[in-house]
């Protein structure tokens, strides 16, 4: 059973990769301007990190969300809102499903797609997994056109 508020996906995917590349929670911070106890925090499970900076880090780290079944990530964290509502059109879903499957108000949902405002962590990750995606491995411009 996975405690869906503690953001299992974001936080565990991000650490996996903190440790396959080498680098410290404390060469990120500083590159990234981040309080080095509020991303321990996250990475803990203890508390949650601001929208506009997990989308930060997952950029750093070259993360962002992606089909399950594809294995990589096509768009950078920067499109999560457009990620998300390309998903929702291509499962012909409405957004009052989305919500009702989800528990996260439809308005959040779209003023998230919209671009209007953000979502905690949580609430993408109860979407991501109605809609089947996961925090994967950015590929580059170069590695999609091979």
């Amino acid at each position: 059973y996975l405690r869906l508020n503690k953001t299992v996906m974001f936080r565990e995917k991000i650490q996996e990769k903190i440790e396959t590349s080498n680098q410290s929670q404390l060469s990120i911070c500083s590159a990234l301007d981040i309080t080095p106890q509020n991303f321990n925090g996250f990475l803990k499970g203890q508390r949650p990190l601001p929208y506009d900076t997990l989308v930060k880090v997952m950029n750093y780290l070259h993360l962002s969300v992606g089909l399950s079944n594809i294995g990589y990530a096509k768009l950078s964290a920067d499109n999560l809102p457009e990620i998300f509502k390309r998903r929702i059109v291509a499962c012909n879903l409405k957004v009052t499903d989305l919500s009702k499957h989800t528990g996260v108000s439809g308005a959040s949902i779209s003023s998230f797609i919209n671009g209007k405002r953000s979502l905690p962590a949580r609430n993408m990750e109860k979407i991501m997994k109605v809609l089947r995606l996961d925090v994967l491995p950015l590929k580059s411009k170069t590695q999609l056109t091979q």
